[in-house]
């Protein structure tokens, strides 16, 4: 019972992990509730990652969410660099969350 619980959990997981690109910018996708949508289209705007998924780590109720994107605009930046520019663009949104896990990777070449 228990692998069978993980396998599914696993798979959920997955899919609300992908990410779609379309022409030059990602599309979020279909899981993503409302505000997350927004949290998307503004990283998605002002990062123009070439990957770009966000997850909600508590179970559904808005207040857990991890974060990973990579983009061009984090090349020569140092891992906190990167991190306080993800967080300032979304510092809105945080407020009201429990709290965020960020993972920030340049675009490789």
């Amino acid at each position: 019972m228990f692998s069978a619980v993980t396998k599914r959990g696993i798979s959920n997981n997955l899919y609300c992990l992908r990410s779609f690109r379309l022409n030059s910018s990602l599309v979020p996708p279909p899981t993503l509730n409302e505000e997350e949508s927004q949290v998307f289209q503004k990283l998605n705007k002002e990062l123009n990652p070439s990957k770009l998924d966000i997850q909600d780590l508590s179970g559904g109720c808005g207040q857990m969410y991890y974060i990973e994107i990579e983009s061009a605009k984090f090349s020569g930046l140092t891992m906190i660099k990167q991190h306080r520019l993800v967080q300032g663009l979304i510092k809105e949104e945080v407020s009201g969350w429990h709290g965020v896990r960020l993972k920030t990777t340049p675009k490789k070449d």
